[in-house]
């Protein structure tokens, strides 16, 4: 099957969807989705902040609240995976990460935080990660789930397909070392 761009409009919503293989479709940017979470909304899932120093790639702007608003969804996703990769090297656990990531000093309830992403990942909130793919898959998927809530019956989350294209617009020298962790 073709790559193909197919339009949706709705409540005055336009929802982009891309094919990237055979019988999959993505949701590349929910801006103006009024009824998607803040995240999802600012094409942010994991709502990252303005880091110190530089700018996220694909950063257009700041929301009120100072969660970066990126101009497509898999450049938030990058953004998510580049930052827990750092956060997995540096902090190494589920729980010392979320420590960082959503402290107690912004009304955030870490141990609930990491007990609930790490139950999603299937293992201790205490447990030492390895910066490979599979475990960032698992990670960015959680958090992101964890950050956004629920959908009627499923979850706001960065889906598979979306983590793989998020992937592959890391730069080559980050995928290797993702690859070879």
């Amino acid at each position: 099957m073709k790559n193909r761009e197919l339009l949706l409009v709705g409540l005055g919503v336009v929802l982009v969807f891309s094919s990237f293989s055979s019988d999959e479709t993505m949701i590349t940017d929910y801006r103006g989705n009024s009824k998607a979470p803040r995240g999802f909304r600012n094409n942010n899932p994991g709502n990252l902040k303005k880091p110190g120093g530089d700018t996220w790639q694909g950063t257009i702007n700041y929301d009120d609240k100072g969660f970066a608003i990126f101009s497509s969804f898999l450049l938030g996703v990058r953004a998510m995976i580049i930052d827990l990769r750092t956060k997995i090297v540096r902090l190494k656990t589920v729980r010392k990460i979320i420590s960082v990531y959503a402290p107690a000093s912004d009304n955030n309830n870490v141990n609930q935080y990491a007990k609930t992403v790490s139950g999603w990942m299937g293992i201790s909130p205490d447990a030492v990660l390895t910066a490979n793919k599979s475990t960032l898959k698992s990670l960015v998927g959680a958090m992101s789930r964890f950050e956004n809530g629920r959908n009627g019956s499923g979850w706001w989350e960065v889906t598979s397909e979306q983590f793989e294209a998020g992937f592959n617009l890391l730069p080559e020298t980050t995928k290797q070392a993702i690859l070879n962790a």
